[in-house]
């Protein structure tokens, strides 16, 4: 126990510590930080046939015109941070997220899902960014896309905080839930959970 209690502070002391380990939070970050130094690249790793032309590094194709609101959507860093159930840590994981990031240089634009205004408070201070509402119940599908383009074009990535499970929602197919907001925006999603007495399950 205590060689890697020593072993994480040492990762910690160097730069990486726990949050380095999220493979997600990774890549959102590396590819923010690509796309603030050269805001016309698209994701180094995206297929070919996309459209547009290739640039001068074949691993940077240019940005295709964006034919729609889901594929604009899809040039813009983000992440939903959600939990197994309320309580389960998404708040203060979400705002030493977005602090860390906005220590590190990058412009962060937090969000959180629902009408909460406590927490959006608390994420923008965190960021330094106002904090933006998206609610699947109070506006209509077609508007979250045009809401979470409209707050995070300056940014180099966003971070929305779910609320409840991941999977709660209107009725037992989930609609409204961080899951259904997850999908509307294709972000991927970092899971919070509780993995004291666990092994293997977590």
């Amino acid at each position: 126990l205590h060689d890697h209690v020593r072993h994480d502070r040492r990762r910690q002391a160097e730069g990486r510590g726990r949050l380095g380990r999220c493979g997600a939070l990774r890549f959102a970050i590396r590819i923010a930080r690509s796309r603030r130094h050269a805001p016309n690249l698209v994701v180094p790793d995206a297929p070919p046939g996309r459209g547009g032309t290739v640039s001068s590094n074949p691993n940077f194709p240019t940005r295709p015109k964006a034919r729609s609101k889901t594929r604009a959507v899809n040039y813009r860093p983000r992440l939903v941070l959600a939990g197994l159930s309320g309580g389960a840590g998404k708040t203060i994981l979400s705002l030493g997220i977005c602090r860390a990031l906005a220590a590190a240089g990058l412009r962060v634009r937090p969000f959180k899902k629902g009408p909460d205004y406590i927490d959006a408070a608390w994420l923008g201070l965190a960021a330094g960014r106002d904090a933006a509402n998206l609610d699947p119940f109070l506006l209509p599908p077609e508007r979250i896309p045009s809401l979470f383009l409209e707050k995070s074009a300056d940014c180099d990535i966003s971070i929305i905080e779910g609320n409840r499970g991941i999977f709660d929602g209107m009725d037992v197919a989930g609609s409204c839930s961080s899951a259904a907001l997850a999908r509307t925006l294709s972000a991927p999603v970092v899971l919070i959970l509780d993995a004291t007495k666990m092994t293997r399950t977590a």
